[in-house]
C-alpha cells in the first residue's frame, strides 16, 4: 500500500510539473543561486579536488560538471583504462591486491566521469571510452566483476551523450542512498543529453524528489526535469544550515562538490 501511494504521488507530481510549465512562467534561478554556486566552487582545492580517495573519479567528475577546473584525464592511463583516482597516486586495486577498493574502477565512477566530460565538451574522450568498452567486452578494469563490467544503462548514457539514440535505460527503485544519488546524476545526464525524459524515467525522478525532500540535488533534479520543486530546490541551495545527505561521504571536498553540483543543476534551467 505504501509503495502504491508513493507511485501515485510521483505520477501526480510529474503531472503537476507539466501543468505548471503550461500555465506559469518558467522557473529562472535567482542571482543568489549563482552566488552560492560560486561560493561552493571557491572552497574546492585547486586541481584534483578529491585527493587520493578511491571514489575520486566520481567526485572529481561531479566537480567538473559543477564548473570546477579539474583535468579528469589524469585518471586515465596510457592504455585508455580509467582509474578511481589520478594515475600518479597509484591504483586502488591491482593484480588482486586491495589498495583501498575491491576494484580498480566501478560503474559509479563512470557516472561522475560522464557528467564531467559532458561539461568539458569531451566528446572525443567519451567516444574513446566507448571504444575501450567495445574492445574489452565492457570489462573496464580489474577486480570484482559486478563493479567493473558495464551495464546497458552505462552504455546508453555514454551513447546519448554523443547525440545517439542509445541503448534503453531503465531506472528502478533502490534501497541504498548512494545508488539513489547515482540515479539522480544519471537523470540529469539523460536530460542534458536527450533534451527530454521518457515517462518511466520521469516517474522515477518524481519518486526521488518525493522520497528525499531535504536533498538539494534531488529537488534540483526535479526542477531541471520540469517536474517542479524549483522553489524547494532553491531554498535548500541557499540554506546556510543545509545538511548534506548521508551519501555525501569520501573526500573532504565532497560536501562542497555536492552543493556546487546541485546549484549547477538549477543553473542548467537558464538554457531552457
Amino acid at each position: 500500500m505504501i509503495r502504491a501511494a508513493v507511485i501515485a504521488a510521483a505520477i501526480a507530481l510529474s503531472a503537476c510539473g507539466h501543468a505548471k510549465d503550461d500555465d506559469a512562467e518558467p522557473y529562472r534561478p535567482s542571482a543568489a543561486v549563482s552566488e552560492a554556486h560560486a561560493a561552493s566552487l571557491a572552497k574546492l582545492p585547486a586541481g584534483w579536488p578529491s585527493g587520493t580517495d578511491c571514489d575520486g573519479l566520481l567526485w572529481s567528475g561531479l566537480a567538473r560538471a559543477a564548473g570546477h577546473d579539474v583535468d579528469l584525464l589524469l585518471a586515465r592511463a596510457d592504455d585508455g583504462r580509467w582509474h578511481r583516482r589520478q594515475v600518479s597516486d597509484g591504483p586502488c586495486f591491482a593484480d588482486g591486491v586491495d589498495y583501498g577498493s575491491k576494484s580498480s574502477i566501478s560503474r559509479d565512477m563512470f557516472v561522475g566521469l560522464l557528467a564531467g566530460l559532458m561539461a568539458a565538451g569531451g566528446d572525443a574522450d567519451i567516444q574513446a571510452t566507448l571504444d575501450y568498452a567495445a574492445a574489452h567486452d565492457g570489462i573496464m578494469g580489474e577486480g570484482d566483476w559486478s563493479r567493473i563490467k558495464w551495464t546497458t544503462n552505462i552504455y546508453g548514457l555514454f551513447e546519448r551523450a554523443l547525440g545517439n539514440s542509445g541503448r534503453p535505460i531503465f531506472l528502478f527503485p533502490v534501497a541504498a542512498d548512494y545508488e539513489n544519488h547515482l540515479q539522480m546524476v544519471e537523470i540529469v545526464i539523460y536530460r542534458r543529453a536527450a533534451g527530454d525524459l521518457p515517462i518511466h524515467i520521469k516517474k522515477r525522478a518524481a519518486e526521488l524528489a518525493l522520497a528525499f525532500p531535504s536533498d538539494a540535488l534531488a529537488q534540483a533534479m526535479a526542477c531541471f526535469t520540469a517536474i517542479g520543486r524549483c522553489a524547494e530546490a532553491e531554498a535548500l541551495a541557499l540554506d546556510p544550515d543545509y545538511q548534506a545527505p548521508s551519501y555525501v561521504r569520501g573526500p573532504a571536498a565532497a560536501f562542497d562538490i555536492h552543493r556546487a553540483y546541485a546549484a549547477q543543476v538549477l543553473l542548467y534551467t537558464q538554457g531552457e
